[in-house]
C-alpha cells in the first residue's frame, strides 16, 4: 500500500546517520528538553507520564511504538525500571539497540520488531505497565488492541498513553496535510473512556496536552525553516515542504482547539 510505502521512507529517512545532526539541531531547537524522541510529545510531558507509572527497580515496563529507544532508556534511567520496546521499523529497532549499547543499558532495555496492531509477542501478564506515546493513532483496531495491552499487564499494572482526539471540525484536506505518511484513526472524546472500561481497566486520569503541542509545531516549523537550505540537500524540495507544512498544520489545529492531543492513565482490573 502507498501508505505503507510512505512510512517505511519516513522512518528510513529519520533514522539514516547523515540525518541524525540535523534532526538533533531542529528538534533542540523545538523543545530545549529535547532527549532524542520524535513524537509530538515534550520532555517535560514525557517525564510526567514515566511517573504516572510509578514503576520501580522491581518492575517491567512495555514501551509500544518505542521509535529510537531515547523513551526508552530515559524511562529506565528515571524510574530505574527495565524496559522492552517494540516497533514495526527494523531501522527504529537497530537504531534503538545501538542506543541502548552507547548508553550502557543494553542489560536492562531491549527492543524487538513487532507489529503493536497485532497479537504481542509476549506472554500473559509480562509486565508491570505499558506505555505509548503516539502510537496509538496508528493503531486502528482499537477494542483488539486495548484487550491485547490487557493481556500482557499484570492486574493492578498502569497503562499511559497518548491520543489525537477531534474536538471541532476539520477539513478532509486538513487532515491529509496533518499526516502525509499515514493511515491513521482519530477519534471523538469519550470513545478511548469507552473502551478502556471495556478492556477491563479503570480510568485514573485524563489530561489535555494540546497546549504543548501548539508549542511545540510551531518550534519544529520555524525551526525547519532556519535550516531550510541543509533539509532541502537532505530531503528535495518537495519532501520539505510536505514535512514543513505538515507541522503547520499542526500547529493551526492544536491552536485553535479542533484536534486535541491528550494524555490518559488507567490501571487494569483484577
Amino acid at each position: 500500500m502507498a501508505d505503507d510505502k510512505n512510512a517505511r521512507d519516513f522512518y528510513k529517512l529519520r533514522y539514516a546517520a547523515e540525518a541524525e545532526a540535523l534532526q538533533i539541531k531542529v528538534f533542540s531547537e523545538a523543545d530545549p528538553g529535547y532527549f532524542g524522541q520524535g513524537s509530538w510529545t515534550s520532555t517535560a510531558d514525557y517525564d510526567r507520564l514515566f511517573d504516572w507509572l510509578d514503576a520501580g527497580p522491581e518492575h517491567v515496563v512495555l514501551d509500544i511504538a518505542s521509535g529510537g529507544g531515547a523513551p526508552a532508556l530515559r524511562l529506565a534511567e528515571r524510574r530505574g525500571c527495565k524496559v522492552a520496546g517494540i516497533d514495526r521499523s527494523a531501522d527504529a529497532v537497530a537504531a534503538a539497540s545501538r542506543r541502548a549499547a552507547d548508553h550502557g543499558l543494553a542489560d536492562r532495555v531491549a527492543f524487538k520488531a513487532a507489529d503493536a496492531a497485532a497479537r504481542l509477542p509476549f506472554d500473559d501478564r509480562s509486565f508491570d505497565a505499558i506505555v505509548s506515546v503516539d502510537g496509538l493513532i496508528h493503531l486502528p483496531d482499537r477494542p483488539r488492541v486495548l484487550a491485547e495491552w490487557a493481556r500482557v499487564l499484570k492486574p493492578g499494572g498502569r497503562l499511559a498513553f497518548t491520543d489525537q482526539i477531534v474536538t471541532g471540525p476539520i477539513m478532509n484536506t486538513e487532515l491529509a496535510v496533518r499526516a502525509p505518511d499515514f493511515t491513521f484513526l482519530i477519534t471523538h472524546p469519550g470513545y478511548n473512556e469507552d473502551l478502556l472500561a471495556a478492556a477491563g481497566f479503570d480510568l485514573l486520569r485524563r489530561e489535555d496536552l494540546t497546549g504543548t503541542i501548539a508549542w511545540l509545531a510551531r518550534g519544529h516549523w520555524q525551526a525547519r525553516e532556519r535550516h531550510r537550505e541543509a533539509l532541502v540537500a537532505l530531503e528535495g524540495q518537495e519532501r520539505f515542504e510536505v514535512l514543513t507544512a505538515y507541522r503547520r498544520m499542526a500547529e493551526t489545529l492544536a491552536t485553535e482547539r479542533r484536534l486535541s492531543h491528550v494524555a490518559f492513565l488507567a490501571r487494569r482490573r483484577g
